[in-house]
């Protein structure tokens, strides 16, 4: 009797031992799937955050520029809501000496496309350069009503000019991308 009750003890323990095994194994191979499902969860996030960052580095704001041995940089982009002016500020430092600028051909364009006009009355647009002192140049541009016709822009898609440099009697031709415009 003890041998028989000892057989049927231990049958019944295997028998809930298997029985348990395969709800073990059902729960693996669920977490097994799940794990499966966030891993492509994981990748299609990566692949979408790397995306992402791709297009924020194209609409960062180009604020430098090299040309030909003169470096030249952005310094603050201003807005004047009385005069509707934008007034772009300047460094341009040379590499070398004896260099004299002349900034010609200067346009900025925002982002309906409109092309404001220079200011050719406000604006210093050519001097002497010397090596490693940066020379501040201000830039003036007046929109007229038309071209405000959706308000004032917050950002200039493009700053364009040509620096003709008498020493190597050639032209850099700049351009500065997404500037931010803060108004007063």
């Amino acid at each position: 009797m003890k041998k028989c009750l000892l057989g049927l003890v231990f049958l019944s323990t295997t028998l809930m031992a298997q029985e348990s095994n395969q709800d073990l194994r059902k729960e693996v191979e669920t977490i097994k799937v799940s794990l499966k499902n966030l891993h492509s969860e994981i990748q299609s996030v990566k692949s979408e955050n790397s995306y992402l960052k791709k297009v924020l580095e194209i609409n960062q704001p180009v604020l430098e520029q090299r040309g030909k041995d003169i470096n030249y940089r952005v310094i603050k982009v201003i807005g004047d809501k009385k005069t509707k002016t934008i007034q772009i500020n300047l460094l341009i430092e040379a590499i070398e000496n004896g260099y004299r600028m002349y900034l010609n051909e200067i346009s900025i364009f925002d982002l309906e496309g409109n092309e404001v006009k220079f200011d050719y009355n406000k604006t210093e647009n050519q001097g002497e350069l010397t090596i490693d002192v940066p020379k501040k140049v201000r830039l003036y541009f007046t929109y007229t009503d038309q071209e405000l016709d959706t308000g004032l822009p917050k950002v200039l898609k493009l700053l364009r000019f040509k620096n003709s440099c008498y020493k190597f009697n050639e032209s850099d031709s700049v351009e500065f991308k997404d500037l931010n415009v803060t108004w007063n």
